[in-house]
């Protein structure tokens, strides 16, 4: 779409123009939002409340890759490494960031090692960064172990994991967010206070408490 308001047009047409854009841009962001963290910050959960509140459509990129596979992640980073899951997780979010909305998307912990990937989540929709501590994301994993579910990055205890993973995302969750949340907090009141943030203004950025 091409609106275009002459600099020679009457200031009150051309105030009208500016904001029809904004509106514009505002609307397109609002279509996609994409929800970004380590593994165990609530992504898919969230994501799904928050689908409800906004009447849109709840996409996990981890299933989607899992359909893809028709075997678990594990099996094929086994087989031929994570280089490899990498390679199918930015194929999986091309496609996502172009389907019709409202979509809410739960990504892949890893998302935003590909700096491809961090630039086309910013341009295809909101982005939300789930925040929380090593010790809750580490409880986390250790109350709910799933078979199948991701290797280890590192072979350390999920404990370590976690912390030195976080140490080395943290800095790129935060850069690509336009948005950051408490995970910490009651998924329900989160998700609440969130659809109702991106409803008000959805390209507000900052940190929500």
């Amino acid at each position: 779409m091409n609106l275009e308001i002459s600099q020679h047009a009457p200031l009150a047409l051309r105030r009208c123009g500016a904001f029809l854009l904004l509106g514009i841009a505002r609307t397109m962001l609002h279509e996609r939002v994409f929800l970004i963290g380590l593994r165990a910050s609530g992504k898919s959960s969230l994501g799904k409340l928050l689908a409800e509140h906004m009447s849109a459509a709840f996409v996990d990129a981890d299933v989607v890759a899992v359909d893809c596979l028709s075997c678990p992640i594990s099996d094929l980073v086994e087989r031929e490494g994570w280089p490899a899951f990498r390679e199918l997780e930015t194929t999986i979010l091309d496609e996502i960031a172009t389907r019709p909305g409202p979509l809410v998307i739960a990504t892949g912990g890893g998302v935003v090692l590909d700096p491809a990937n961090r630039e086309r989540m910013r341009e295809a929709g909101i982005v939300v960064y789930i925040e929380a501590s090593a010790e809750v994301l580490a409880d986390r994993l250790c109350s709910d172990l799933q078979p199948g579910q991701r290797p280890s990055l590192t072979g350390c205890s999920p404990v370590e994991e976690v912390a030195q993973v976080l140490a080395e995302r943290e800095s790129l969750y935060k850069d690509t967010a336009h948005i950051v949340v408490n995970g910490e907090m009651p998924l329900d009141q989160l998700a609440a206070d969130l659809a109702a943030r991106l409803e008000a203004d959805p390209q507000q950025e900052g940190v929500d408490s």
